[in-house]
C-alpha cells in the first residue's frame, strides 16, 4: 500500500477564462499535491490511503467523499471543529500557462496533524508527501520528519519537492529539505528547482556537497524529459509526450510523481516508470481541474502500447 499525507484545500475556480469579477460563476472542488497523487495513484491500480487532518465543514466532507468515490483508503483522514481546511482559487487571466492561484491556508487543519502511530501502519510500503506540507508549519515539520524517521526500513519515503515561493523564503525552504531530504529514499524536483534551493542543478554536485546520498534516488523531471539518477549517474531516461495544446498545468507534476510511484512499483524498471508519469501528466495538462483528468492504468497501457 501507498500511504500518501499532506494538506487538502477546498478549490474556487471560474468556469471561464477572464479576471474574477463579483458575479463571475465558479465551481468548487478539492485538491492539494498530495490529494492529487492519491487520486492518481489509485486510477493507476495502487492501493492507497490519506492521512492528514481536515476541518468538519465542506472541505473535509467532500474531499472524503471524492477520495472514496476514487478509492482511496480514508481509515488515517481524521476531522477536526476546531481549524478549518485551507482554501484557494484560480483566475485563468494573464499571459502566462499557469493559473494566478490565490492562497488561504495560514493555521489550517492540516498544520495539527498528528501522524498516526507506527502499528498502525505496518502494512504501508510506500510513503509518499510534498514539500508544500513540511513548509506549512514548523511544528509539523518536525512531527512528520519524526514519523517518517521511525518508519520501517522496508518503507521507501518519497519527497516532491514541489517548491512554491508564498509558502516561505529560498532560506526557509532550505532549512526545511535539510530536514526532510535526510529521511527520504526518492526525491522528486525539476533542475530548476534544485538550483534555486541549493545553488546547483548537477546530481553530482549535490552528491558532492552533501545534500543527498549516494543510496537516494533523484527523479528530475521539467516540461521536456523526466531522468532518473542514483548514485550522481543517470540510469533513465524518458521524453515527454506532445499534447496538442495545454488546458490546466495545475496537478500535472503531481500526477507525473503518481505515475512514476505506481509505474515502479507495478514494473520495477524506472524507464517504464518515467513513461508512466508523462503519460500521467499528459493527461492533467489537457483536462481542466487538478485531479480530474488523471487517467486509469488501462489508459496508461493503451497509449504506451
Amino acid at each position: 500500500m501507498v500511504l500518501v499525507t499532506g494538506e487538502i484545500l477546498g478549490v474556487l475556480a471560474p468556469r471561464e477564462r477572464g479576471m474574477i469579477f463579483a458575479h463571475s460563476p465558479m465551481t468548487f472542488s478539492v485538491a492539494g499535491a498530495e490529494f492529487n497523487a492519491a487520486v492518481a495513484l489509485a486510477r493507476l491500480g495502487e492501493r492507497v490511503g490519506f492521512t492528514g487532518l481536515v476541518g468538519s465543514n465542506a472541505v473535509g466532507r467532500v474531499a472524503r467523499q471524492i477520495l472514496r468515490q476514487e478509492g482511496v483508503d480514508t481509515h488515517w483522514l481524521a476531522s477536526t471543529d476546531d481549524h478549518p481546511s485551507g482554501l484557494y482559487f484560480k483566475e485563468f487571466y494573464g499571459l502566462g500557462d499557469e493559473p494566478r492561484v490565490y492562497y488561504h491556508r495560514r493555521a489550517s487543519a492540516a498544520t495539527y496533524w498528528i501522524p498516526p502511530a507506527l502499528d498502525q501502519v505496518t502494512q504501508v510500503g510506500w510513503v509518499h508527501t510534498t514539500g508544500i506540507t513540511a513548509m506549512l508549519d514548523e511544528g509539523l515539520r518536525g512531527r512528520l520528519v519524526s514519523w517518517l524517521r521511525d518508519l520501517s526500513p522496508s518503507t521507501t519515503v518519497s519527497l516532491d519537492i514541489n517548491y512554491r515561493p508564498k509558502l516561505g523564503s529560498p532560506t526557509a525552504w532550505q532549512q526545511a529539505l535539510r530536514m526532510m531530504i535526510p529521511v527520504c529514499r526518492v526525491i522528486f524536483g525539476s533542475p530548476a528547482e534544485w538550483e534555486a534551493l541549493t545553488g546547483t542543478r548537477n546530481p553530482k554536485a549535490l552528491l558532492a556537497d552533501g545534500i543527498i546520498s549516494p543510496e537516494q534516488i533523484l527523479v528530475l523531471k521539467d516540461g521536456h524529459e523526466a531522468r532518473v539518477v542514483e548514485a550522481g549517474e543517470p540510469v533513465a531516461m524518458q521524453p515527454a509526450l506532445r499534447v496538442p495544446s495545454v488546458v490546466d498545468v495545475v496537478g500535472a507534476g503531481d500526477g507525473l510523481a503518481a505515475g512514476v510511484i505506481a509505474g515502479y512499483r507495478q514494473t520495477g524498471d524506472w524507464a517504464t516508470a518515467l513513461a508512466w508519469g508523462h503519460v500521467v501528466g499528459a493527461y492533467a495538462v489537457r483536462h481542466p481541474g487538478d485531479w480530474e483528468g488523471y487517467p486509469t492504468r488501462d489508459e496508461v497501457l493503451g497509449v504506451l502500447g
